[in-house]
């Protein structure tokens, strides 16, 4: 079958290291973070130093990656 690599949203070409970008839906209130690199249509973001927030994150991580 054809593989077709989808072209990143316009948004996404417009980020830069160092942005910093509010995550909503992801828990239960807004996560900051900010734009560590875009590419290939893959954003990797860096999450603050926040240990709460840090914990939250690990526990849905563990959740979804449990069978």
């Amino acid at each position: 079958p054809e593989c077709r690599a989808q072209a990143p949203a316009q948004w996404l070409t417009r980020l830069h290291r160092g942005d910093e970008l509010v995550v909503t839906g992801l828990l239960d209130g807004p996560v900051p973070c900010w734009v560590v690199t875009v590419d290939a249509g893959v954003l990797r973001v860096q999450f603050g130093r926040d240990n709460a927030l840090r914990g939250q994150l690990r526990e849905m991580i563990e959740s979804l990656a449990s069978p």
